[in-house]
């Protein structure tokens, strides 16, 4: 293990030493553990954000901060196994396994630095591990807190589930409430209150324990006014008049990058879709394919690759929309809407997890059936034909769920829990 830019002790006792562990650093992750950095050392808290080492994401985070420590442990970041070299069931284990070895160097660490809070920056999937490191620590000088991105073990109507997978989820649910019922987990944080009323329910609760799970807002930074669109597009060589289209992330099938190249084949105004992220169920291959069915190969505009941060935010300034074909198997929140909103962007969106209802809610643009390329396509050409209309009605929403969900507030909200009484 090593550490980096260690603080200096504090004396006043209002202030928390946090661990803050994490073993991802894509997507949302890396976002939330530098927002929480950010707060709980200015604050005056002490900071150790412990994670797997060799990722190049860990630049987004104050390593001048004096009072942030970083610890790495066992095993290197962005480690994969080839699904056909070994089962899916194999890797269930193996990366159960590592993130039990993970978690018990980290309950190491929090003994050792005397820490006051631990916080699993992401439960989803991770409840077994940390149900099993739990056992043996139910008298421990240091609260646990976790987060719930996604409800994975709600059921969408037509959801098949295979035996193993229903027992999973089960357990799944049936640890997390023994932990939040007898105290082990001190609180659980969710980005809805659907989630925390599913929660309720799969848990049979009434008033029982419900106050140790904790709304907060899905974070997000303003972007906009970072640059103008001109800008933006100037940077990213992007063309200065023509309606631009945007999927932005990883190429996943979930996400659905396959079900808007289909729909798009038959959307007649004139567009052009920028799709950045990593190639993953759709690859360069497939992407060649669908630009040679089309009229203008030049429609598609392809950046599969890892977009730095710092370009981040000229994708989003850059687009008139943003595009979101996701399947119904995506639950819970989007990290892209919330970037989309920051941005002042309306969106395109399936009717998933609770984005068609967070999208609906705020007025933040067009609602589709999911996994239908003929509502995708009719929710495509409604924009392009509405498109100043629609982006005038849009941004000022936009603006304001971006505001309500600023990371100060999931920040603050978080180091309330922390702060309120001693672990036992």
């Amino acid at each position: 293990m090593s550490g980096e830019n260690k603080g200096e002790d504090l004396t006043d006792m209002k202030t928390k030493r946090v661990i803050l562990f994490d073993l991802k650093t894509s997507g949302h992750h890396i976002y939330y553990a530098s927002y929480l950095i950010r707060y709980l050392c200015k604050k005056g808290h002490q900071v150790m954000f412990v994670t797997l080492k060799g990722d190049d994401k860990l630049g987004l985070l104050p390593h001048d901060e004096p009072n942030l420590t970083i610890e790495y442990i066992s095993g290197k970041a962005n480690e994969s196994v080839k699904r056909n070299i070994i089962s899916r069931y194999m890797q269930f284990l193996i990366r159960h396994a590592q993130m039990i070895r993970s978690l018990r160097e980290c309950f190491q660490l929090a003994n050792d630095w005397k820490a006051d809070v631990v916080h699993v920056l992401c439960l989803d999937h991770n409840i077994l591990p940390l149900y099993v490191q739990c056992v043996g620590r139910r008298k421990r000088p240091w609260h646990i807190f976790g987060i719930l991105v996604k409800p994975y073990f709600s059921y969408h109507l037509g959801e098949r589930v295979n035996f193993f997978g229903k027992l999973y989820r089960w357990l799944d649910v049936a640890m997390l409430k023994g932990m939040l019922g007898e105290g082990v987990l001190s609180g659980l944080f969710v980005h809805t209150i659907e989630t925390k009323d599913l929660l309720i329910r799969r848990f049979g609760w009434q008033n029982h324990y419900q106050e140790s799970i904790i709304v907060v807002p899905d974070p997000t930074e303003m972007l906009y006014g970072y640059c103008s669109t001109a800008e933006a597009r100037e940077r990213l060589q992007l063309p200065a008049d023509t309606p631009i289209l945007l999927f932005f992330g990883g190429l996943r099938w979930d996400k659905g990058p396959d079900l808007l190249l289909e729909a798009i084949k038959y959307v007649k105004q004139d567009f052009r879709l920028v799709i950045a992220g990593l190639p993953e169920h759709v690859t360069h291959f497939d992407i060649e394919t669908y630009q040679r069915q089309l009229d203008d190969p030049g429609r598609i505009i392809a950046r599969l690759e890892y977009i730095p941060d710092e370009e981040v935010n000229y994708y989003f300034l850059s687009a008139d929309v943003v595009i979101l074909p996701y399947r119904r198997l995506s639950k819970g929140t989007s990290g892209v809407l919330q970037l989309a909103s920051a941005a002042g962007k309306p969106v395109i969106t399936t009717d998933v997890g609770q984005i068609g209802s967070i999208v609906r809610e705020h007025s933040l643009g067009i609602v589709v059936e999911a996994e239908s390329g003929d509502a995708l396509r009719e929710g495509i050409e409604r924009f392009l034909r509405d498109r100043e209309t629609i982006r005038s009605a849009v941004a000022s929403n936009a603006l304001k769920y971006a505001r309500e969900h600023d990371w100060k507030k999931f920040a603050s909200l978080m180091e309330a829990a922390y702060t309120c009484g001693d672990a036992t």
